[in-house]
């Protein structure tokens, strides 16, 4: 007996540019959550770390793009796709290697964008007729913008509190363990968390 199985692609999705994650919006809300001096600015360094190391182990959690960064998706061909990153906000362009292998831009007018909102993946959808591929690994590039502009109110204070955590533990030495603490972090990150 044969079966038949459509299998879904492989998508390979990578950040292009990092994310500032905006410490200059965050540390002084930092600051306040740990009851710091706004104008004492000897442990900002170390502040800085914690935060950004707090924002990405919530971004690896979600499967968020929490910060905004501008990312690249990689295909064999051209096909209608889900993207593996949320929230998208805007396509930057569409390229391919034609069939004389030259990286060329395709037109706006060959796909279409749909954004499902922050809570779900945006797709990509192409047209009918596009032109043909240079026989190489990967052919296709979309280039794109992923994160918030503005972090939801429901993950800052995680992110502030996991960032805490790590600033005012730095030896390890935590009642129960930084597991607990990484527990506590992915319990109030659960509904954010993208499946």
């Amino acid at each position: 007996m044969i079966v038949l199985t459509t299998r879904r692609p492989e998508i390979v999705s990578r950040i292009k540019t990092p994310g500032s994650y905006t410490l200059t919006t965050l540390l002084p809300l930092f600051k306040k959550h740990l009851k710091w001096e706004a104008s004492d600015t000897s442990e900002d360094d170390l502040m800085g770390l914690y935060l950004t190391s707090a924002i990405k182990q919530a971004e690896t959690y979600t499967r968020r793009a929490i910060d905004v960064a501008t990312w690249e998706t990689f295909l064999d061909s051209f096909y209608d796709f889900d993207f593996d990153v949320a929230p998208v906000s805007a396509i930057t362009s569409v390229k391919y290697y034609n069939d004389a292998n030259v990286l060329t831009t395709l037109d706006p007018l060959n796909y279409t964008f749909i954004n499902k909102g922050p809570d779900a993946y945006a797709r990509l959808e192409f047209e009918s007729g596009l032109p043909a591929l240079y026989d190489r690994h990967e052919p296709v590039v979309i280039e794109y913008t992923a994160g918030y502009v503005t972090y939801p109110n429901d993950l800052v204070g995680p992110i502030l509190q996991y960032a805490a955590d790590l600033f005012e533990n730095r030896t390890n030495d935590v009642a129960g363990g930084l597991d607990q603490v990484t527990f506590g972090f992915h319990q109030r990150l659960f509904s954010y968390k993208m499946l």
